[in-house]
């Protein structure tokens, strides 16, 4: 079902390396709704730099969310290792300065310490439990 719902999408447009990524964020077994996924990719000293984009996506109620490449503008995320980070902050402007606020998700899941290999058939199970 995932992969007809992909291909409805229109593949066509959709780099070769780039598949379909979804799952769910919990915390402490409940869903953590509106909350930015972010995969971005990490690169070994023998591929090239130019062309690897990060995906994000947001959290639905359920806690659900789809990625979507940052440049371009395409489902899913490429196929590899990932850093992955998860945020519930929002920015509020105060003060002539922004400010995030409402942060939920621990610093180990902001810090850029926590990965994901993204398997080459794509997956909807990228599930984190903060």
């Amino acid at each position: 079902m995932f992969a007809v719902a992909w291909w409805l999408a229109g593949c066509s447009s959709i780099p070769p390396d780039v598949v379909p990524v979804g799952g769910r964020v919990t915390q402490g077994g409940k869903p953590l709704a509106g909350a930015t996924v972010t995969f971005q990719p990490v690169r070994t000293g023998s591929e090239d730099a130019v062309g690897v984009s990060g995906s994000a996506g947001r959290t639905d109620v359920e806690g659900r969310f789809s990625l979507r490449l940052i440049e371009p503008d395409v489902p899913g995320a490429t196929i590899g290792r990932h850093v992955v980070t998860i945020t519930s902050a929002t920015v509020v402007e105060r003060d002539d300065a922004a400010r995030p606020t409402g942060e939920r998700v621990p610093a180990r899941w902001r810090d850029g310490s926590q990965t994901f290999e993204v398997p080459a058939g794509g997956t909807d199970q990228a599930n984190f439990d903060l």
